[in-house]
């Protein structure tokens, strides 16, 4: 796998680590958070960076970038992501995901046949994150 390959697969993996689950906070802010998670733990790589803080405003990104950057690539492949899943629940009647408990993407990542799975809470910055 090139270095390009690898930074999309994982921009693409972490592009909404903002997103808290259960979480009162803006969605729209979570582009910001995930970007200053990633700087908090050391992560310097501008095209990391900017996939997880651009891939929903790829506009303000195209001004002063590359349009063969790697956001583009984040972006559609979280507009394609979102649509089928948008689709999958409106088939299944599953109704509002916010309450679905969380299943491990350790399970899918590790060929698991276990069905784990996290409660969902509410993010308050006394509480910590539900996470393994």
């Amino acid at each position: 796998m090139n270095e390009n390959m690898f930074k999309i697969v994982l921009g693409c993996l972490l592009h909404d680590l903002g997103k808290m689950p259960g979480s009162q906070l803006n969605d729209e802010d979570h582009c910001k958070r995930g970007y200053d998670l990633l700087q908090k733990v050391g992560i310097t790589d501008k095209d990391l960076l900017d996939q997880v803080l651009y891939h929903h405003n790829t506009d303000l990104f195209y001004h002063s970038n590359n349009e063969s950057s790697l956001v583009y690539i984040t972006e559609t492949a979280n507009d394609i992501v979102n649509r089928k899943t948008k689709l999958q629940q409106e088939n299944q009647n599953q109704g509002d995901s916010s309450i679905r408990p969380l299943e491990s993407i350790f399970n899918i990542l590790n060929g698991n046949r276990q069905k784990y799975f996290y409660s969902v809470k509410t993010y308050t910055k006394e509480r910590d994150i539900n996470y393994p």
